[in-house]
């Protein structure tokens, strides 16, 4: 029985070796990539991570700038609010008296004719 099945065992044991040469053939070139990419990756990591820090150091200072104009910020929403009041009395008045854009006094009332 082993001498007949000796060479399917030879075949299957040359196909297995076959088989490991692709994978470490494969392993290396995976290996080769890897290596390659290793070097510009750590750099841009690097890079990545410096311009994280400088954008968390300009939102810091970003807020120290806020919150010193915090005063300033509320004359702003306030003058525009007393801006939006005047510009609501001036819009109901031309509405009462459109005429007032032209003449100061109110024309005087016309008699219609009988």
């Amino acid at each position: 029985m082993l001498a007949t099945e000796r060479p399917k065992l030879d075949r299957i044991s040359d196909q297995l070796i076959t088989l490991s040469q692709h994978a470490d053939d494969t392993v290396q070139n995976v290996n080769g990539t890897v290596t390659d990419l290793r070097g510009p990756m750590g750099k841009d990591l690097a890079e990545l991570q410096s311009t994280l820090l400088q954008a968390k150091g300009l939102l810091a200072n970003m807020q120290v700038i806020v919150r010193a104009n915090d005063y300033k910020i509320d004359d702003t929403v306030e003058n525009l609010r007393e801006a939006t009041d005047n510009i609501d009395q001036l819009t109901d008045s031309l509405k009462q008296r459109p005429w007032s854009l032209i003449r100061i006094k109110e024309p005087k009332e016309r008699k219609v004719p009988q």
